[in-house]
């Protein structure tokens, strides 16, 4: 997605803000960033929260699926015993056929939404979001109340397991009284939820007037790259310069395709 932010009109200028609390995986990313030499991911390497939670928290490394990763009490694997590891991980293997089941702790600092919000003003201009953070999904959005009320990105992804935001201390039907309240359509029942499959409890949400959030979207987009240009101290706006630049470079390409 940087990548294609980069390159792509109408998106000169657009970021990625990443947000990856496992270390592990943290690290994977941000080594990808620096060697695919992408300068448009604004990267956080927290965990996300509410205000009230601990300034630190504990995260599990899921063994087989680093993906599936978590908060830990947010999933059952997080607190179980040696023995119930492996009967989930490695069922029927036992004795020296076994292969040990290890889940390692990390201690990982944690921030809201509206920290992010408040010293990093791109996020005035989300226009895409996915929330797939393992069970504290509730906990992310009880965070980021100034983040969702004044600049709701205009789509977004987020999944909604019953089982892991009530371990998680956010019963989904406060999180859907949030998004309703927040101006999101299409938002599921918690019955609704209840009768869906695994994939049927990830949904994509837009905003209802939808045409009323892009419009903002890009004045703050624009807004931002201003700004930018002026801290960066170039003469003749150099960030806007490049995108037009960009943008002239892009129409030069078209022609030519239309004419081939």
């Amino acid at each position: 997605m940087a990548d294609c932010l980069r390159h792509r009109r109408p998106f000169h200028g657009s970021r990625v803000i990443a947000v990856e609390g496992m270390p592990p995986t943290a690290d994977h990313l941000a080594m990808g960033i620096l060697v695919n030499n992408l300068p448009n991911v604004d990267m956080y390497m927290y965990a996300v929260g509410m205000p009230g939670d601990p300034k630190k928290v504990t995260m599990s490394l899921n063994p087989v699926n680093k993906g599936g990763s978590s908060v830990k009490g947010n999933k059952p694997f997080t607190e179980m015993s040696d023995d119930q590891l492996q009967d989930l991980f490695h069922p029927g293997k036992k004795g020296r056929f076994a292969q040990k089941v290890v889940v390692e702790e990390y201690e990982v600092p944690l921030t809201t939404g509206d920290l992010m919000l408040k010293y990093n003003p791109a996020l005035k201009a989300i226009l895409i979001a996915k929330v797939d953070i393992e069970g504290h999904e509730g906990h992310f959005l009880k965070g980021s109340q100034n983040l969702f009320s004044k600049y709701p990105p205009c789509i977004m992804t987020i999944d909604l397991i019953l089982e892991w935001l009530e371990r998680a201390g956010t019963p989904v039907e406060e999180i859907l009284d949030l998004l309703t309240g927040w101006g999101y359509g299409n938002v599921p029942t918690a019955a609704n939820l209840m009768a869906s499959n695994e994939k049927g409890k990830t949904k994509t949400l837009r905003q209802k007037n939808f045409t009323a959030c892009l419009e903002r979207v890009e004045a703050n987009f624009q807004e931002n790259l201003i700004a930018e240009s002026r801290e960066a101290g170039a003469p003749g706006h150099a960030v806007l310069g490049d995108i037009q630049a960009g943008e002239a470079r892009a129409k030069e390409l078209d022609a030519l395709l239309l004419r081939s």
